[in-house]
């Protein structure tokens, strides 16, 4: 499936990873290497987990602490990195039970990775954000606003939101006082074999994960109203086009995948797997954030599309756990 790219470079970079043995970084790095490129995963784990294993073939480990720079500088000086792909966080009701800790991780961190690349002259830095830092649905919907631009004003909606939007913003600061080519995936809600349970968003991989262990499931409706859902490989896909790419302007793209109700979730999950038992309970609940994001940066600067259709995502889910 994912032979669609529209941003390869003749050149072959050795990337830094951070939280490179995490969610999305095993997927970015297993997709770096099969385009030839060299990737060096940093992380606080010794090494793979046995799951994640033949996804990082090919690539080589520094275990480092992102909160100490000095582990960055010797990670970035011993392996001779081109470029960092910052993915390392604290996720969101993590950050939300312990904010002290996210602004460390999330805000420290970040700011580690982008001093490190100014002290060692790196080509760019990429970071995930989030549609966490953008406001919540409830307000766009107030002004009439259909879909949100990438250069929206950040409104965050909870802890998370709030290390981001500092992230984003002071990414456009080093862009602006250093010249460092500093590029943000701001990313929405993400599903995909290896999410972790217990996050804010899990629910949705719960979804599909437990209808194939035959599980009744419920899923409230959300009003109805659309939600952003990305599959975890266009996820990573977005990270590595952005890594990639040919000159791309600093600043925070949105990088998402496709804009569903709740009910066409559920629908497509059925087509897939057809004795799925799943209840839609109707309740006052709503989204967070909204479920359209104008994509035209990333298309253009990045050549980001997502390469899974929802049903796509879905099979190739399942398929992957089976």
């Amino acid at each position: 499936m994912q032979n669609k790219f529209t941003c390869r470079e003749v050149n072959k970079l050795k990337v830094l990873i951070t939280g490179g043995l995490g969610f999305i970084g095993t997927y970015a790095a297993n997709r770096l290497v099969s385009l030839g490129h060299q990737v060096v995963t940093f992380d606080t784990l010794s090494g793979p987990p046995p799951e994640s294993t033949e996804l990082l073939k090919g690539t080589e480990h520094f275990r480092g602490d992102l909160l100490n720079p000095l582990s960055l500088f010797e990670a970035i000086e011993k392996h001779k990195v081109d470029r960092i792909m910052h993915l390392a966080a604290l996720r969101n009701l993590d950050s939300q039970r312990n904010p002290h800790l996210a602004f460390r991780l999330n805000c420290e961190g970040t700011v580690n990775c982008y001093e490190a690349a100014r002290i060692f002259g790196l080509e760019r830095v990429v970071f995930a954000s989030t549609s966490a830092t953008v406001g919540s649905y409830e307000y766009y919907e107030s002004l009439g606003v259909k879909e949100l631009p990438d250069d929206l004003p950040s409104r965050p909606i909870n802890i998370y939101g709030v290390t981001k939007a500092f992230d984003e913003m002071m990414g456009k600061e080093y862009g602006k006082v250093y010249g460092l080519n500093v590029v943000g995936v701001r990313l929405a809600l993400i599903y995909g074999p290896g999410k972790k349970a217990g996050s804010k968003t899990s629910g949705w991989n719960d979804l599909i994960e437990g209808s194939m262990k035959g599980e009744p499931m419920k899923q409230s409706r959300l009003g109805d109203k659309k939600v952003s859902i990305t599959y975890a490989k266009d996820a990573s896909e977005a990270a590595v086009c952005a890594v990639l790419a040919k000159n791309p302007p600093s600043g925070t793209y949105n990088c998402t995948g496709h804009s569903v109700t709740a009910a066409e979730y559920c629908d497509t999950i059925r087509l897939v797997l057809p004795k799925a038992n799943i209840t839609l309970v109707d309740d006052d609940a709503r989204p967070a954030t909204m479920g359209l994001f104008d994509t035209r940066g990333a298309r253009e600067h990045l050549g980001y599309t997502p390469i899974f259709s929802l049903l796509q995502g879905i099979e190739d889910h399942v398929k992957t756990l089976s």
